[in-house]
């Protein structure tokens, strides 16, 4: 599914949402190292990639049109996923004594181990008609699901090809081609066609955001400070004047999962605190809020439904109070497409807004409809994205068409 990101959640934390993470156990240390364009990771739920997301066994990992995505597992085995590519990921056991299987499903993948297999371990790859075993190589294996067709390219090392009953063993230079009538291997020629560069660029991480008014002259921005994860641990507010205002620090558990974020003044004194819980799923389940002097502000309690989809939010006062909530609504690619918002009134909720949302072909949001209790548009904001698919504006009007202010992200 497509996930509402923590930073949306500390945004409309202050009017009261959240949103969870889904994520397991860890058993080996395989994660999304860097990816470009649409990549999706399918976990009980279709969730979008992010850089440093731990992945676990039984993952799926899928890239769309002019996307990719590179593995990093054990810190020595590089494994790219083409565009519109989708295998499953599984992974057992340690680095020195355990095994990895990459169920190619469809597509493009490019595989490079740096450093020769331990006799207790195995790297293999599998397609419906083949099994291919590596102890320390750099190869690429594509399965053409239309025509149920393997070809394997072995750039360094040795590869050994299984199917039904037969078994090839393909060396530096050599390709094989696998149907159901069997195995063909041949030499690669080597010319400038048959080479491509698989650098992988830097990790592309959102940087700076700034908040503009309609006239154009900037209200404020904020900048933002990685890990070597890629998660966010500091986040810098600052005046338009470039005066700093105040800044967050984040705090992270070994999955990834946000655990704290404390806002402070500029001048190093707390202003309030946030800290996230997590179900047995690794769903966030409940957000508090804390005054400068760390007691109770409120706190925020979500359901989730069988696809690990946030259906209802909860908002508490301090004393227990139930002020408001939020339910969700998702279409079936469980993209949220509604979410309406409900407000406690002398002990009677009433509906105070309904937000609809639009979305391309890749499920991304194009526009997002705010209309009151009656059904009247109040307000709509826009969403414009680079070549990469990663969000450079975000844009407000109000009712009649009039910009209200717009906001830019920088990587």
């Amino acid at each position: 599914m497509k996930k509402i990101s923590i930073g949306l959640v500390l945004v409309i934390a202050v009017s009261m949402i959240f949103s969870g993470c889904k994520k397991e156990e860890v058993y080996r240390v395989v994660k999304i190292n860097h990816f470009e364009g649409e990549v999706t990771v399918l976990r009980d739920e279709k969730m979008n990639a992010f850089e440093g997301l731990q992945l676990i066994s039984e993952d799926t990992v899928e890239t769309g049109e002019s996307s990719k995505a590179e593995l990093l597992a054990d810190s020595d085995k590089h494994i790219l996923a083409e565009e519109n590519t989708k295998f499953v990921l599984k992974a057992t056991g340690t680095e020195k004594s355990g095994n990895i299987t990459i169920n190619l499903l469809y597509g493009t993948s490019l595989i490079e181990i740096e450093n020769k297999l331990t006799e207790e371990s195995y790297f293999e790859v599998t397609t419906p008609n083949v099994t291919l075993a590596v102890r320390g190589t750099t190869f690429r294996v594509t399965y053409d699901i239309e025509t149920e067709t393997t070809s394997v390219e072995v750039i360094e090392g040795v590869v050994v090809v299984t199917s039904e009953d037969k078994t090839e063993e393909l060396t530096n230079g050599q390709t094989a081609v696998i149907t159901n009538d069997g195995i063909v291997t041949e030499e690669v020629k080597e010319n400038e066609e048959n080479k491509e560069d698989e650098e992988i660029k830097e990790e592309k991480l959102q940087v700076r955001r700034d908040v503009y008014k309609a006239d154009g002259t900037i209200s404020q921005y904020d900048t933002y400070e990685y890990d070597s994860y890629g998660n966010k641990i500091k986040i810098n507010n600052y005046e338009a004047d470039g005066t700093l205002s105040g800044y967050h620090i984040l705090t992270y558990d070994s999955d990834g999962n946000e655990l704290t974020d404390d806002i402070y003044n500029s001048d190093g004194t707390p202003r309030y605190y946030y800290s996230y819980e997590y179900d047995s799923d690794n769903n966030m389940i409940k957000l508090s809020a804390y005054k400068k002097d760390k007691t109770l502000y409120f706190y925020a309690l979500s359901e989730y439904d069988g696809n690990g989809n946030r259906i209802k939010q909860e908002n508490y006062r301090y004393d227990g109070l139930l002020t408001d909530y939020y339910e969700y609504e998702y279409d079936g690619d469980n993209n949220v497409i509604r979410y309406s918002y409900y407000h406690n009134e002398d002990g009677t909720f009433n509906l105070m807004s309904d937000s609809i949302y639009e979305r391309n072909s890749k499920g991304k949001p194009t526009k997002v409809s705010v209309y009151n209790g009656e059904g009247i548009l109040e307000s709509y904001s826009v969403y414009d994205y680079d070549a990469d698919d990663d969000m450079i504006k975000y844009t407000t009007y109000d009712k009649d068409g009039t910009l209200v202010n717009y906001i830019t992200y920088g990587y």
